[in-house]
């Protein structure tokens, strides 16, 4: 219910405070800039942690906050040099926190959940694909190419780390990894496994 209210309220004074955001923006100097959204994320960042959510959900929300104004352009381009340090930063440290003995606990979990993906991602794929007109070769490949697609479980998982335990901490990492691994084979495999699917069936 804290999570849900933080949120509902962070959207409220977004559209509140909307007009009055976008002038405190209007800066013409790149750095001032640059501390103006920073301090916005701090500010909600230390919003979450004094209501004991995690400071991920604050940041998260800064940006569909920033996102709403004009500014989005500008914010992606000043924020993008420290993209690949903080993404790098941030996976060492969930593997850094990850308990790996509980891998033999939820194993069968994570086979379940990669069965039911990779079919859903390639009816998903597929089926973008034919309605924006591509060919059904064309649609399998971009289905394959979903398979991998499973970094943001992490996200997500650290988001709401400080009410789960370590097993779903485990149980996405590991999943994240298959996915990762069954996905890099299977997209080098999209020509063979198109050509099968559109063989003409025998008379």
């Amino acid at each position: 219910f804290k999570t849900l209210g933080f949120c509902i309220s962070l959207v409220l004074v977004s559209i509140i405070l909307k007009k009055y955001l976008e002038v405190l923006l209007d800066v013409e100097s790149t750095e001032i800039f640059v501390l103006l959204i920073f301090s916005l994320i701090m500010i909600t960042s230390s919003c979450a942690r004094f209501l004991g959510l995690s400071e991920a959900i604050g940041a998260f929300f800064a940006g569909m906050v920033v996102s709403e104004t004009r500014q989005k352009s500008r914010t992606l381009e000043v924020i993008n040099p420290f993209y690949y340090l903080t993404t790098a930063i941030f996976f060492v440290s969930f593997g850094m926190i990850t308990d790996y003995s509980a891998f033999g606990g939820i194993y069968w979990w994570v086979l379940i959940l990669v069965g039911l993906s990779i079919p859903f991602k390639l009816l998903t794929g597929l089926l973008a694909g034919r309605s924006y007109g591509l060919s059904r070769r064309a649609s399998i490949r971009m289905g394959l190419s979903l398979l991998p697609r499973g970094e943001f479980s992490i996200v997500l998982a650290a988001v709401a780390m400080p009410f789960t335990v370590h097993s779903i901490q485990a149980l996405t990492t590991l999943y994240v990894l298959i996915m990762a691994v069954l996905g890099s084979i299977l997209i080098k495999m999209a020509d063979v496994l198109a050509r099968w699917v559109e063989r003409p069936n025998p008379p």
